[in-house]
């Protein structure tokens, strides 16, 4: 299902998967979602996927998780003007889990 409103976001590989941003990147993009980076997380070792809200506007955090079938718990709320997007994913051990590749 395509997206109406575009939400802005960064895809971070907290695992030491290869390519597990590019995979889950494609897969974001195939959904309506604007990836407008991708990188390496400060940590590879991360244990479950995270949705991080960078805006005060919790929502479109809530609707990316419920994309990937991040369970709500696994939505942080952490606004910083500084960075020119409206959420953060970063990976974890459990991608290949997400309902997304199911």
């Amino acid at each position: 299902m395509k997206r109406v409103v575009s939400i802005q976001l960064e895809v971070l590989n907290g695992t030491t998967e290869l390519r597990a941003a590019q995979k889950l990147t494609a897969a974001l993009r195939s959904g309506g979602f604007d990836v407008v980076d991708m990188g390496n997380y400060k940590i590879s070792n991360v244990e479950r996927t995270t949705v991080i809200g960078r805006t005060t506007d919790k929502s479109a955090a809530l609707s990316v998780a419920s994309y990937l079938g991040v369970d709500k718990t696994r939505v942080l709320q952490q606004p910083d003007k500084n960075l020119y997007l409206d959420v953060s994913v970063v990976i974890g051990k459990d991608i290949n889990q997400l309902r997304i590749f199911k």
